[in-house]
């Protein structure tokens, strides 16, 4: 597999090793892997986690990294919130939350955390397409946001937050916010306080 052979072959942003091995039969892993190391090495390619890698060239932002390196995801909490203008604080990592085991991961591109919430809670999000028309990724609404926000940090009071309430639906809040425990609906409560 030469460079040509890939650039040609792979016509999205990303691929996997194992992509490689069915569109490439004759190579063995061992071969496949050693040339995606050294096109890393080289600055061609960006590995994002094992087996999974993108394009140098390729303009992708957080939040598809972040639908990319574990799915099902969404992004939620801290990063939509400071997107939304609700909190002023600017998230040193993507935040998502999956409703499978939680991880953490670190590459080119930033820091990725993925917290685990309940089944039931894995709701109120949209698909969004990247500023390029190329990939889609799963981004929690601003007031699903909040709620994930207050469940995932075990906030019991908003009173002495930073949180500017005029971008949210307080009706939407409260439809979304029926299936969380009590304890997260009284904290967002002392919002309408």
């Amino acid at each position: 597999m030469t460079w040509s052979e890939l650039s040609t072959t792979i016509t999205t942003t990303h691929f996997t090793s194992y992509q490689l091995q069915r569109l490439f039969p004759d190579e063995s892993s061992e071969q496949i892997n050693t040339q995606l190391w050294r096109w890393c090495k080289q600055g061609k390619l960006i590995r994002l986690k094992q087996g999974l890698y993108v394009f140098a060239n390729a303009s992708l932002d957080e939040y598809t990294i972040s639908s990319l390196l574990y799915q099902p995801s969404y992004v939620t909490a801290e990063s939509v919130l400071n997107t939304a203008g609700i909190i002023p604080d600017i998230p040193m990592s993507t935040v998502a939350v999956t409703p499978k085991t939680t991880k953490m991961y670190n590459n080119h591109f930033g820091r990725f955390q993925y917290h685990k919430i309940k089944s039931e809670l894995f709701f109120g999000f949209r698909v969004q397409q990247d500023a390029n028309g190329q990939n889609n990724y799963f981004i929690a609404e601003p007031e699903k946001a909040l709620l994930d926000f207050v469940y995932l940090r075990k906030m019991s009071d908003l009173h002495d937050t930073r949180i500017d309430s005029t971008y949210l639906d307080l009706g939407r809040l409260g439809e979304l916010g029926t299936v969380f425990p009590d304890w997260v609906k009284q904290a967002v409560a002392t919002l309408r306080s």
